[in-house]
């Protein structure tokens, strides 16, 4: 039944798994796998044996498949050197075939081993001579192991290939110790073995290494997108088994590791006990079309000796470059910068999201440690506000307002009221209004307000402004105010429509002899007349003056009759 479910599993033109990410196993690949040890070794053992057998004389079409140059679909890049070469120079013409785990370290030509995809690589043939059968570990120093590999090192017994493909072999080497344990029933007779001793590892036998290295290498270069890619390939198109160690790179250390891993993650600058961390990000307000504020780092911490992994998923309205599964941290302190940014700036409103950092490791060496550890998480918050509207009316949006004094007798200033609302279009997420110049024209001297630059009107407030009339002198009169607007000085913010301002009025010439203002000169002026002769106050500043001198007097008398009595 496990292996109906495998070979059902490779077919996803008829089992799409739409819901998973790309290059993902089946939800249930791993379900058996629950144990740490020998016995998660022997339950990976399980899942993965038995796969689909490629002869070695068939290897040719799926390796030029798999090790395709992404850059040039005819070419293929061979392993230890990182060239591009042609794929019909291989397996013949230049380049061969290269076995990671070399065939004298107990492969058979007559075992599945042999033709294992996940250990066969293309490989220049000079190269491949000069590796041979040496096994892996770390040799350091400056002399290329070959003119073609100039990234390796060697000597007489070791390869270090280029750091870009460490893991990628050591994950290859884990799945060759996992794979083949010793199953007549499978057609394999011994056990492939990876060890630190390192006196083992000779033509005769069935060990490799060094398998410190090879641990220290899965860490300091975790699974790539093109190395999960491959993976999936060989599970689809080809062997229909997996490496365990590409899809969850936390198996490494509950198999291979030296102990219970006591790694802690965690935000900030003080270590919480039971690892739980938090942290959160307010990009503030921005008003909608802004680009996307500018990504923050926060920097995750570990303690511990022992490496791990982790995985760092976003969710809502988070977004981050660093975010993915299967990262990993080596041993000891360390710490890493994480990109953390808002995915987008619309719609209007509340944006919030989570990255959460999870420590994936199987074991644990003490609370808060490893498996133990407790999830990491940063709170993304920022506010998205919609452009302020600037009108002359607080329930519809009015641009332009003609306020007209109408036709006044010579006089003082006469002043009258108006407002500028921003009117607010999204309740609670509007942006203020900036009143940012006034350009006046016309009759600005006599028609004027106190209008002026002014920043950061509420959304659903108002600025309480006069117009005002000075009737001094006789003439009609009119001004206009254009008054620039624009958003509050935000991200996204832009100018508004503007507003229109009309001042209108008239200072009609004064009849002196209308002495109570009527407009009509008749015997009731004679009462105001008198009055004003008296000294009191006239109705207007031009009022019973009759012969326009500096008051009314007697002089004013005369012409005044003259006026009343035709």
């Amino acid at each position: 039944m496990r292996r109906l479910l495998q070979i059902i599993g490779s077919l996803p033109a008829l089992f799409a798994f739409p819901t998973l990410a790309q290059y993902d196993p089946p939800p249930a690949y791993y379900s058996t796998a629950t144990g740490t040890g020998a016995t998660l070794k022997a339950q990976l053992n399980e899942i993965i044996d038995n796969h689909t057998v490629i002869s070695y004389s068939n290897r040719a079409d799926p390796i030029r498949t798999l090790d395709e140059d992404p850059n040039n679909s005819l070419n293929l890049i061979l392993v230890y050197s990182g060239l591009s070469a042609l794929k019909s120079s291989f397996p013949a013409g230049g380049n061969d075939t290269e076995h990671c785990w070399p065939n004298s370290y107990g492969l058979d030509s007559t075992t599945p081993a042999y033709s294992d995809l996940f250990n066969l690589r293309p490989c220049n043939s000079s190269v491949n001579s000069s590796r041979g059968n040496k096994y892996y570990d770390d040799v350091g120093g400056t002399t290329p192991a070959h003119a073609s590999a100039p990234e390796c090192r060697t000597d007489s017994t070791r390869w270090e290939p280029r750091p870009i493909e460490k893991g990628d072999l050591a994950r290859g080497a884990f799945y060759l110790d996992t794979r083949y344990e010793a199953d007549a029933n499978d057609g394999f007779p011994r056990n492939l073995t990876l060890t630190d001793n390192v006196a083992t590892i000779t033509a005769s036998d069935n060990n490799f290494g060094k398998l410190a290295t090879l641990v220290a290498w899965h860490y300091a270069d975790p699974p790539s997108t093109p190395e999960r890619k491959r993976n999936h390939k060989i599970y689809t198109d080809y062997q229909h088994n997996r490496n365990p160690y590409v899809d969850r790179p936390e198996f490494v250390w509950a198999v291979y590791g030296s102990g219970p891993n006591d790694s802690r993650l965690y935000i900030g600058g003080v270590e919480p006990a039971d690892g739980y961390s938090s942290a959160t990000v307010d990009f503030g307000s921005v008003i909608i079309g802004a680009a996307a504020p500018a990504a923050q780092v926060v920097t995750l911490n570990k303690s511990g000796t022992t490496p791990t992994t982790f995985d760092s998923a976003v969710s809502g309205d988070a977004s981050s470059t660093t975010a993915g599964q299967g990262q990993a941290f080596v041993g000891g302190l360390q710490n890493r910068p994480l990109n953390v940014a808002l995915a987008s700036v619309a719609p209007v409103g509340a944006k919030s999201g989570v990255i959460t950092i999870d420590n994936t490791d199987l074991t644990s060496a003490a609370a808060g440690q490893g498996s133990a550890d407790g999830n990491d998480t940063i709170t993304v918050v920022a506010t998205v506000l919609d452009h302020s509207n600037a009108s002359f009316d607080a329930m519809a949006d009015q641009n332009t307002l003609t306020i007209d004094f109408g036709s006044l007798t010579p006089g003082g200033v006469v002043t009258l009221p108006f407002s500028i609302h921003n009117l607010e279009s999204v309740v609670g997420y509007t942006a203020k209004l900036d009143i940012d110049g006034v350009a006046p024209s016309g009759d600005s001297a006599t028609l004027y307000s106190d209008l002026a630059p002014i920043a950061n009107i509420p959304a659903a407030s108002s600025q309480s402004l006069t117009a005002s009339f000075d009737t001094s002198s006789a003439g009609s009169f009119s001004a206009t105010y254009i008054i620039s607007v624009s958003d509050e000085n935000l991200a996204g913010e832009t100018t508004g429509s503007a507003l229109t301002l009309t001042l209108v009025g008239s200072v009609i010439g004064c009849n002196a002899a209308d002495a109570n203002c009527d407009t009509v000169v008749d015997l009731v002026d004679v009462d105001a007349f008198v009055s004003a002769l008296l000294g009191g106050p006239p109705c207007s500043p031009c009022a019973a003056n009759l012969n326009n001198d500096a008051g009314v007097d007697g002089r004013d008398i005369a012409a005044f009759v003259d006026q009343l009595v035709p």
